[in-house]
């Protein structure tokens, strides 16, 4: 029974990391393409908390960009409203933008800062082997993206 439970745990361990199904930025011959079609998300909170997603539900799926606004009964001051929500769909080289610029803010640690406080910002970049949740203060990068992205909700109605 023992070397029963050992070769099942010693199969299971090797059908875990020879899966085809898992895709990696660090694999040999993966195109940006074939990992845009494992992106899961994208997250980015302004300064005062709203949420920018940029995201594809399944592999093959339409990209796209929500805006989350906070409510008044969300802020801390019980007065701020961040708008209305919003939602569009984006095209490939829209998301491969926001995606290199939000990678680019997440991967510059001389950007990264310990704790949030009020008018800092969150970038969450997840894929489908990565994870990474940083916090910034006001910078030139994360404005720049920040603006692009309500420049394209602005631009689609």
């Amino acid at each position: 029974m023992k070397y029963l439970l050992e070769w099942f745990l010693c199969s299971a361990i090797f059908v875990t990391i020879s899966s085809p199904a898992v895709i990696s930025a660090n694999s040999p011959n993966v195109s940006t393409t074939a990992l845009n079609e494992y992106f899961q998300e994208i997250s980015i909170f302004d300064g005062s908390n709203n949420c920018f997603k940029i995201f594809r539900e399944s592999p093959g799926e339409k990209i796209l960009l929500r805006f989350e606004p906070v409510a008044i009964s969300q802020s801390s001051s019980g007065v701020y409203d961040g708008g209305t929500p919003k939602e569009c769909l984006i095209s490939e080289e829209q998301f491969e933008k926001i995606q290199a610029k939000a990678r680019e803010i997440a991967n510059n640690k001389s950007l990264h800062l310990e704790k949030r406080k009020m008018g800092t910002f969150l970038v969450k970049v997840k894929s489908i082997d990565s994870f990474q949740n940083v916090i910034v203060g006001k910078n030139s990068k994360i404005e720049v993206l920040i603006s692009e992205i309500q420049s394209l909700l602005a631009a689609n109605p």
